[in-house]
């Protein structure tokens, strides 16, 4: 491994974020989550409640209202008040009627980035105020809220929130995923994020596992296809390609990515998008070996969360680093210790339980050892014979494999080398750190 200094590639960017504030599009609050969209300074999250509490638009007045309960039910589940988060998030689910989500008008799917697209230019760092410059139709903000609403509420699967309003958000996604436009994909990547954080990995769109976003930079500007990720979604993407790769044991992948987003896509100055990235390239780096250096990074973790009392997403990774995040963050802030404490006792349990209850409702079928190391071989091409030598074992022995595995896999007898890999990567639902 060789290690190279690129602190000096490129500059962070000053965003002028506190003079911005005032200054923030409407758009940004009508999000999925306008406490991410909108917490562009550390400090900022009550000057930013104030100020949409105040907003006024007589277009839509429900939309504003919304976004304040949205806003609101975000930043009580970022402080850890999750009594709050859970009744203000089911509220507004229930509230937005799916009516409400139509959209003014179609357009067929986005689905993964596709090469050789005209590139619209968009100027770094900023990619979240290009939306604009793409042709899409507007889209209702009810439908996004809900989606808010939907994501949220699967954030708090981890925190005892009923299976009922679970299966119902998981629902709504599921069916806005297969629609047109952006929030197709706003819905796809916070499916993939949920299923993630408990640990099912089998349903992550492939465009996210190979972090393929279709998105450029020449110059000062990011250029975005007709089939790239949307302006929109380009922090969520790569967020959640990142702990994709994290979530698989390819911690220099995941690494890589983190580097790539701060430092060739520009993607900084986003509160609570920093600090994710801060804590994966922590984790990344403990994995690594490197524990000065992720001590260093949950340092700038906790200082970017720490003034407006974001300690819940402290409390879901003090797990990972022994100790040593919640002493960080003790001598930061005696208070957000506590609450730190608080959400993370119990919370790899109540990860595995959500795991296990997931896989159960699945009907997942787990594959033995020897019969994953065979299916493997005959996905690679690999005849019976071929097999036994490889593995050492006997040619009938072979057979009796790939016969329980077939059954296991839903695969019939004669299924091509490709489909067998399909659905090889359809059963490994588990993410690496659950085994």
């Amino acid at each position: 491994m060789i290690e190279v200094d690129l602190r000096e590639l490129m500059p962070k960017a000053v965003r002028g974020a506190q003079m911005r504030l005032v200054h923030l599009p409407v758009p940004l609050y009508l999000g999925e989550n306008p406490v991410s969209s909108t917490l562009l300074a550390p400090g900022t999250a009550n000057a930013t409640q104030k100020k949409l509490a105040r907003m006024k638009n007589s277009q839509d007045v429900r939309a504003i209202r919304r976004a304040k309960v949205l806003y609101d039910a975000w930043l009580s589940f970022y402080r850890g008040n999750i009594a709050a988060a859970q009744e203000e998030a089911i509220h507004l689910f229930e509230d937005i009627a799916e009516n409400e989500t139509v959209l003014s008008a179609k357009r067929g799917p986005v689905d993964k980035p596709s090469a050789g697209s005209p590139a619209v230019p968009v100027e770094a760092p900023s990619a979240m105020e290009a939306a604009a410059s793409f042709d899409d139709p507007p889209e209702a903000p009810a439908l996004f809220q809900k989606l808010g609403a939907a994501y949220l509420i699967c954030c708090l699967a981890r925190y005892g929130m009923k299976r009922y309003y679970i299966d119902s958000a998981v629902a709504y996604m599921r069916r806005l995923k297969e629609g047109p436009s952006r929030s197709a994909q706003a819905a796809s990547i916070d499916l993939a994020m949920y299923e993630m954080s408990i640990g099912i990995m089998s349903d992550v769109p492939a465009w996210v596992k190979e972090a393929d976003f279709g998105v450029g930079r020449v110059g000062s500007k990011l250029l975005f296809g007709e089939g790239s990720v949307h302006p929109d979604n380009l922090y969520a993407a790569v967020l959640a390609a990142v702990q994709y790769k994290n979530y698989q044991g390819e911690y220099l992948k995941s690494l890589m990515l983190v580097d790539v987003a701060e430092k060739v896509l520009g993607m900084q100055s986003v509160v609570v998008g920093d600090a994710y990235f801060a804590l994966y390239r922590a984790l990344n780096q403990e994995a690594l070996g490197y524990s000065d250096e992720a001590d260093a990074e949950l340092q700038r973790a906790v200082e970017l969360v720490r003034r407006d009392g974001l300690w819940q997403i402290m409390g879901e990774f003090s797990g990972g680093f022994g100790g040593r995040l919640l002493s960080i963050v003790e001598e930061a802030d005696g208070e957000g210790a506590a609450i730190c404490r608080r959400i993370s006792e119990g919370f790899f349990e109540r990860v595995i339980q959500s795991h296990e209850d997931e896989k159960g409702r699945r009907g997942h079928k787990v594959l033995t050892a020897q019969e994953l190391a065979v299916m493997r071989l005959v996905a690679a091409g690999l005849k019976n014979a071929e097999i036994a030598e490889e593995l050492h074992i006997g040619a009938e022995t072979v057979k009796f494999h790939k016969r329980n595995a077939s059954q296991k896999l839903g695969t019939r007898p004669r299924a091509t080398t490709a489909e067998i890999k399909e659905a090889l990567d359809r059963n490994q639902i588990s993410a690496e750190w659950v085994s």
